[in-house]
């Protein structure tokens, strides 16, 4: 009976060394697969984009307040990409309406022209007038910079309170809307 005793006491204490090292196994592999995670994210905000919430209605009706998107930073700008960029250090969002060397024409009847010829904008249903007075129509894109507009055109905060901006203010690209937080239609 000894025998039997001392048997049936190692068996449990075995089984609680086990569960220990299973334990110690899983909390090291859950903390590696955290610090990957961390990298990657790292990784993913300084070379490849992040996430925006919007929190205007610059763009309406194309994205809402609350909308939340990705936008990415290694593809080139182009007219019409709707891009986030920086500007006395608050974050907007907007379309890239003209690039380097375009001229942006904003007329009296608050249609738009770029290199003369008026554009097709099937997302724009508010007319488009200037705001600032110090910004001169005609304007030509400047090297390095871009002319950003809202889809919102009456009620819209862009290149035309701001002037053109830098490209190196461009956050990036626009890439997926991720989430409409006000619903589906608004």
């Amino acid at each position: 009976m000894t025998q039997i005793s001392q048997n049936t006491q190692i068996a449990p204490v075995k089984k609680q060394v086990d569960i220990e090292k299973k334990v110690k196994r899983l909390a090291k592999s859950l903390g590696i697969s955290v610090g990957i995670f961390a990298v990657i994210l790292t990784l993913f905000y300084f070379f490849v984009g992040w996430f925006y919430r919007v929190d205007s209605i610059n763009m309406y009706p194309t994205l809402a307040d609350g909308d939340l998107v990705v936008y990415e930073k290694i593809t080139p700008i182009a007219a019409k990409d709707i891009v986030v960029y920086e500007y006395a250090g608050k974050v907007h969002i907007g379309r890239v309406f003209g690039v380097e060397g375009d001229e942006v024409g904003l007329r009296t009847d608050g249609y738009t022209t770029i290199n003369g010829s008026l554009p097709y904008e099937t997302h724009i249903f508010y007319p488009t007038f200037p705001v600032e007075k110090s910004i001169k129509y005609p304007l030509t894109v400047s090297p390095g910079h871009v002319f950003i507009l809202g889809d919102y055109r009456t009620g819209a905060v862009d290149s035309r309170t701001f002037g053109e901006i830098p490209l190196s203010q461009v956050k990036g690209k626009v890439y997926l809307l991720l989430l409409r937080q006000r619903g589906l239609y608004n």
